[in-house]
């Protein structure tokens, strides 16, 4: 019954930035022409040498997997597409994989409902996301046989898990996985998580602040300042007032999300999810916040973290 556009597709790779370092000797041309043959060619191995060792440190070496299935359902006048480009950590720590398995399934739990146990590998998320997703489509399809209508329903799902940013210490993935459902309407899902490689565990609110009151209001403040951006607002009364938050909430002791934290190169990301901080129809409220801003605010060892 499974009808593929395209073969499941698996590539093992690391990170794909290239050899920054090489770039400084060209800020520095006027002194490297001046070096005889054999510095040049010295300097060159030094730098190619340090670039790899630095590179193949820092990064995880990932499991790539694409697929596309298409599986029409004529009973149910139905077709459900799922469309799946994962990365996956195949190196580091069990404690790491096991994490970021356990994270992909409760996301997918989220959005597709419960799911089941299985290998901690790069073919068990792309199954797990495949079977989940037929097993919710072919009941959504059932649901609505029974509507007289003479289109099909097209049951979609785009699931792309990838690595957004990593240091020698913590990497951070993102999964977005909009789907259509039978009512036609586009679910939105887009997650963030940061794991500690060397444990696997993922990046608290504790493990990020220190709790000192003055600096969590520091914090505080910064978050705000960053929440104007996504409500449009200019002042905290404006910004208050497009939130659903006691009118008494002071700027110095904004709520923090129930979503962890995660890093990125843009910033510290803080998400709220539909109707937490803001009515529904405000959608996901993001913040990032600038790391140097709130340096001061960090705990030593998320400090280490960024290293």
């Amino acid at each position: 019954m499974f009808l593929r556009k395209h073969p499941p597709f698996l590539q093992i790779s690391g990170s794909a930035e290239p050899f920054g370092l090489i770039f400084v000797l060209l800020l520095h041309i006027p002194i490297y022409i001046m070096m005889t043959r054999r510095l040049q060619l010295a300097l060159l191995v030094t730098l190619l040498s340090v670039a790899v060792s630095s590179h193949a440190a820092d990064t995880l070496a990932l499991a790539r997997v694409r697929s596309v299935m298409n599986i029409p359902l004529p009973s149910a006048k139905a077709v459900v597409e799922c469309t799946v480009q994962s990365e996956f950590p195949v190196e580091g720590s069990a404690a790491l994989r096991q994490a970021v398995d356990v994270w992909t399934r409760g996301v997918l739990a989220d959005v597709l409902g419960d799911t089941k146990g299985g290998q901690v590998n790069e073919s068990a998320v792309l199954s797990s996301v495949e079977n989940r997703f037929l097993d919710c489509a072919v009941a959504e399809a059932g649901q609505a046989a029974h509507v007289k209508d003479a289109r099909t329903l097209a049951l979609t799902l785009d699931f792309q898990m990838t690595r957004v940013y990593e240091t020698s210490r913590a990497i951070t993935f993102c999964i977005d996985a909009p789907r259509y459902g039978a009512s036609g309407q586009r679910l939105e899902t887009r997650v963030y998580a940061t794991f500690i490689k060397a444990d696997g565990s993922q990046l608290t609110w504790d493990a990020l602040l220190q709790p000192k009151a003055k600096l969590r209001q520091r914090f505080s403040r910064a978050l705000v300042k960053n929440l104007h951006t996504y409500f449009g607002t200019m002042n905290y009364v404006d910004l208050l007032a497009r939130t659903s938050l006691p009118k008494e909430t002071s700027e110095l002791a904004f709520p923090l999300p129930q979503a962890a934290p995660a890093l990125t190169r843009a910033g510290l990301r803080v998400s709220y999810s539909p109707g937490e901080l803001a009515p529904a129809s405000a959608g996901t409220p993001v913040a990032l916040v600038s790391m140097n801003d709130i340096s001061s605010c960090l705990t030593s060892a998320a400090k280490r973290l960024l290293k």
